[in-house]
């Protein structure tokens, strides 16, 4: 057996991982694309609660229409809703909440003369 050589297991790993996930890769991918946009759901839905829970600029507050972005780039880079659960409850105050409209026209860039 490759596990009393601690080098000869990490071999055999490396090995067994890459040939397990060629077998199981059409099984594996559409799995983790669905816990990702689970979780980053779960993570919008608390940054709303967690916060005003509606539009930074407007009375919005219906949730497919609302945005979590940063005030802070540095301290919460986008996507916010990527960043770590810690990183998220230690820094609320650096959430911004906009609707997509109002994200939009703060986008648009004004009509030169």
């Amino acid at each position: 057996m490759p596990y009393a050589d601690p080098a000869k297991k990490q071999e055999y790993m490396a090995r067994y991982n890459s040939e397990y996930y060629e077998q199981k890769r059409e099984v594996i991918i559409p799995r983790v694309n669905i816990n990702k946009n689970k979780l980053r759901k779960e993570k919008k839905e608390w940054c709303l609660h967690s916060t005003t829970g509606h539009c930074y600029y407007c009375p919005q507050n219906n949730p497919e229409y609302l945005l979590v972005r940063s005030f802070n780039r540095v301290l919460l880079p986008t996507p916010v809703c990527d960043q770590s659960w810690e990183t998220l409850k230690t820094h609320t105050d650096q959430l911004e909440i906009i609707c997509t409209v109002c994200d939009r026209d703060r986008r648009r860039k004004p009509v030169k003369v």
